[in-house]
């Protein structure tokens, strides 16, 4: 009996981990991971997307993620040890027998291999405090190590991009996504992001105003898809999503080949 409390306390720990977006966002990535399967993933900003995508991916990937707060950093490791406890609550023979009830099985759902994931979360700390932009969100001089962490070129399938700097990450994405790869910035509403945007040849942009943001310009939250190619077209069927209004706020067409 101690054994199954044990169990639906960790249980309880970990199931409250949801991003932090809202509902239509979160469908539309599980639909883009489902579908793209994508083997290396590179994450700027770990968190509660770390633990709750991760989840939603074959057995051998490779999840890479980087946070610049220690504190937040060693949270979601802890949680995700706290996971492949409850793996082998399910794998061993307790869970297995007649005693173990039949509702936490079903909700549990969690995939047994989960252990064979390589999910790395590295703390690459701030090189300078406090932010020296006016938008607090991390110039290049503030966060140069954590922005240039990733190094191998076209090494990666897809990328989140969550986290501080996103301009900057958005840039040095370009070099490590394969030809095929997708970057997703999350919060792509906020305009000052748009800039290094204009440099990915193929783009899609989805505006979420059921639920406004927190600071200005309050329009909505907003996705962002960057590709070397029209992937995301193929990938994501829009019309599935009817909660969004698409090419709102960027200057260029939804998925057009920008000019030279």
């Amino acid at each position: 009996m101690k054994y199954l409390k044990k169990f639906i306390k960790i249980f309880i720990e970990t199931k409250k981990y949801k991003p932090w977006m809202t509902d239509a966002e979160i469908a539309v990535i599980k639909q883009i991971l489902i579908n793209s399967k994508p083997k290396k993933i590179l994450e700027w900003g770990a968190g509660s997307s770390t633990i709750f995508f991760s989840n939603l991916l074959p057995k051998k990937i490779s999840w890479t993620s980087i946070e610049h707060n220690k504190k937040y950093s060693e949270m979601v490791k802890t949680t995700l040890k706290k996971k492949l406890i409850l793996n082998w609550y399910k794998n061993n023979t307790l869970y297995k027998t007649q005693f173990f009830p039949l509702f936490l099985k079903k909700i549990c759902n969690f995939n047994k291999n989960n252990q064979r994931r390589q999910i790395t979360i590295h703390h690459i700390a701030p090189n300078h405090l406090p932010f020296s932009d006016k938008y607090e969100d991390g110039a290049y001089s503030d966060m140069k190590d954590y922005i240039d962490f990733p190094k191998n070129k076209n090494e990666y399938d897809l990328i989140f991009i969550d986290g501080r700097a996103r301009s900057q990450c958005l840039r040095h994405a370009l070099s490590l996504i394969k030809v095929d790869g997708i970057v997703i910035l999350h919060d792509a509403h906020r305009e000052y992001y748009h800039d290094a945007s204009k440099l990915y040849p193929y783009q899609m942009y989805l505006l979420d105003q059921s639920v406004k943001d927190l600071e200005p310009p309050y329009v909505g939250r907003g996705l962002w898809f960057g590709c070397k190619t029209d992937i995301i077209n193929k990938i994501l069927n829009i019309k599935n999503h009817t909660i969004f209004e698409t090419n709102t706020g960027f200057d260029y067409k939804n998925l057009s080949k920008l000019e030279d």
